[in-house]
């Protein structure tokens, strides 16, 4: 089930272009601390991140590269 919201939620963010507040909380709730590791693409501290999401300084290249880095070697989840 997590796994499916997760594809969901990562398929919206690709269609839209960019993610939303809710896509933040979303991830978070399948386990994925995108919040976090936004902020370490976009050097900021993680409790700017929705700000910059909300203003759309955030975009899906920004959340492709921050799954890139989680799942390769190294990474996270890899």
């Amino acid at each position: 089930e997590k796994l499916d919201r997760l594809a969901y939620t990562y398929g919206q963010v690709l269609s839209a272009g960019r993610p939303y507040g809710d896509d933040l909380r979303q991830f978070a709730n399948t386990g994925i601390p995108l919040r976090e590791s936004l902020a370490k693409v976009k050097g900021v501290n993680p409790a700017q991140v929705p700000g910059l999401v909300e203003r759309g300084e955030v975009d899906s290249r920004d959340v492709v590269r921050v799954f890139k880095a989680m799942t390769e070697a190294g990474g996270q989840f890899y």
